[in-house]
């Protein structure tokens, strides 16, 4: 006698190699007996009518376990390690703080329910409570939506990886009333006679000035020059370039996507191969 396999991802990958698909068994009563009869017979055919595990993985006897809301950004985390593995220690913290922080807000509302019991009213009462919050002028629609779409996003991901079939509770949910503040270059004139005026970094230490080299220089976003790591200069080609990657959470911008690629070209003494502040003439 066969024993019976532990848990649910035991039983899926069981089905699998007797050649199905697993099928929990409330499911698999709603299909035609023509199926049904299908799965039966290979029991019989394979010889494991004797094997408990075969059993529960062809008949579907082995329920999902219950995937919680609290749990959410951590099997998130987990997936998704691949796309976070170049940040820095900041961009870390930054990208954690906003997804632990959402789900923990949906949590304490809602209460710790599994992910498939989510409803459409779950994610219409947390964009209500963050239109709360700022009628009381707690916060702003910038930041609700930043958290409606982070969770938003969790959980498409995770339906995905998990085979949910949930439904997409935020949908066409966001708040109005969010202002794009553009941020306003500085003047050549300033950054050439204030900015980079000779000893005006004096007081900075050598490695925040060099940044600050490289930002006046290549046009870099400051997490951009900050996070900067040896693989990602290319000096020794025709044009040399940096390929950066940025939270735009960090920086506060705003896009589709939290996080952003780009290769740069640098302007750089090309006789020694290396980023150079402006000399003042």
């Amino acid at each position: 006698m066969g024993v019976a396999p532990r848990g649910y991802e035991q039983a899926r990958r069981r089905a699998r190699s007797l050649g199905f698909d697993y099928i929990e068994n409330e499911q698999l009563v709603g299909l035609s007996a023509e199926k049904r009869l299908e799965r039966l017979e290979a029991l019989v055919s394979k010889g494991v009518t004797g094997d408990a595990g075969a059993r529960m993985a062809v008949l579907g006897t082995e329920r999902r376990p219950p995937f919680l809301l609290s749990k959410l950004f951590v099997e998130y985390e987990a997936a998704t390690k691949v796309e976070t593995k170049d940040f820095s220690p900041s961009q870390v913290r930054v990208w954690r703080n906003g997804r632990s922080r959402a789900v923990a807000e949906l949590v304490k509302l809602i209460g710790d329910k599994a992910i498939t019991d989510l409803t459409l009213d779950d994610g219409l009462d947390y964009c209500e409570w963050w239109r709360g919050r700022l009628v009381a002028g707690e916060g702003n629609a910038k930041n609700a939506n930043k958290a409606i779409g982070q969770l938003s996003r969790m959980l498409k991901e995770m339906n995905i990886r998990r085979r949910l079939n949930l439904p997409d509770v935020f949908k066409g949910l966001r708040l109005k009333g969010e202002v794009e503040k553009s941020r306003s270059p500085f003047e050549a004139e300033f950054i050439q006679e204030r900015l980079l005026a000779t000893g005006a970094l004096d007081g900075m230490n050598e490695e925040a000035r060099l940044i600050l080299y490289v930002v006046a220089r290549t046009g870099l976003r400051l997490s951009e020059a900050a996070n900067l790591q040896p693989h990602t200069v290319h000096l020794d080609t025709a044009i040399p370039y940096v390929r950066t990657f940025f939270s735009l959470e960090e920086d506060g911008a705003r896009s589709d996507s939290d996080n952003y690629k780009r290769t740069r070209a640098l302007n750089v003494d090309i006789s020694e191969r290396r980023i150079t502040p402006q000399r003042q003439r």
